[in-house]
């Protein structure tokens, strides 16, 4: 993720496996959380969007963690109105 809390989706995509995203990510994650995830049209480039983080500094903060063992990564978010620390992002919300 950048300073920016955004990066382009195709970045995201040539990794979800390894991020351990399920299939239907862009659905079940991006769609599914809307306060957490905001997915806009590069108007400098055609055909790509790009994925943002959503903080609303009076009420969230977040804190990136990549852990997992050798050769397997798993990025966590935690966002202290929301999603526990060490806690995944499921369908249900």
């Amino acid at each position: 993720m950048s300073v920016t809390h955004s990066l382009p989706l195709r970045a995201v995509f040539r990794v979800w496996r390894e991020l351990t995203l399920p299939d239907d990510f862009e659905d079940s994650v991006v769609e599914g959380h809307p306060h957490l995830f905001r997915l806009v049209s590069d108007p400098a480039k055609p055909n790509t969007h790009i994925l943002h983080l959503i903080a609303d500094q009076a009420t969230e903060d977040f804190t990136l963690a990549v852990e997992g063992p050798p050769g397997q990564v798993r990025l966590q978010t935690a966002v202290s109105a929301g999603v526990q620390a060490g806690q995944g992002i499921s369908e249900e919300g």
